[in-house]
């Protein structure tokens, strides 16, 4: 969603699609859930496609919101009786921002961090394949970076059935924001500190994460928060 040969759309637009496909006027009505509604699309978020088959909601929330930097939730309205879907844009907070959060042991409000680069994704050159079978199969040759040698990272990306060669490489190209060199920083956030979560950071937001042992500073989003209450 939208089709290759469409105009892209927000990111808004195409979680609040999902959202009327599978929960609020679903094609089979035993799927549909009682009292939900969707708020007004304001066209927040970058433009782009998106397309899935077969996967969870979930799972496609998930990397639609890591990709587009959005949320999402879903408010009571008591008045009403109902409840409302909605996106929620993250806000940068990182250490650039007007309004940082930044988490490091120097501020006392994380207890470790833990620093990684992972690989085993990256692709930087990949051959496309489109409609057609065999020798007479489209395929075209996507390259993140002019990579040689030892440098240089292939794979091959089914794209379907798509007919124009100008969809093929949208389509690569967007398989290929996926196969990147993930660098992971992590730590244990202690509840002291200047930062309140629910007050100066949500969920979705862009924050700044600091490891002055190895010299590295990174704005990041965040995609998951545990709670405990005991």
């Amino acid at each position: 969603f939208p089709m290759p040969d469409e105009p892209e759309v927000s990111a808004e637009d195409i979680f609040k699609h999902y959202a009327k496909k599978h929960m609020v006027a679903p094609i089979d009505e035993n799927r549909k859930i009682p009292k939900l509604s969707i708020a007004p699309s304001q066209g927040r978020g970058v433009l782009t496609r998106w397309s899935s088959r077969f996967e969870s909601l979930e799972a496609v929330y998930k990397s639609l919101g890591e990709y587009t930097e959005m949320g999402y939730d879903i408010f009571l309205d008591l008045e009403q009786e109902r409840m409302i879907f909605d996106v929620i844009p993250g806000v940068n907070h990182g250490a650039g921002s007007s309004s940082p959060v930044i988490f490091s042991t120097t501020y006392h409000n994380m207890a470790t961090t833990k620093y990684s680069i992972d690989t085993k994704s990256f692709v930087n050159a990949a051959y496309a394949g489109g409609a057609g079978e065999a020798e007479a199969r489209l395929i075209q040759t996507i390259f993140r970076e002019n990579a040689t040698g030892l440098e240089r990272r292939e794979s091959w990306l089914d794209c379907g059935n798509i007919e124009l060669v100008e969809d093929l490489i949208y389509e690569a190209n967007h398989k290929l924001e996926k196969s990147v060199l993930t660098e992971t920083l992590t730590g244990t956030i202690t509840p002291t500190g200047p930062f309140v979560y629910g007050e100066d950071y949500e969920l979705g937001d862009i924050v700044t994460v600091q490891s002055k042992a190895i010299g590295l500073e990174k704005d990041a989003q965040i995609t998951e928060i545990s709670e405990s209450y005991e």
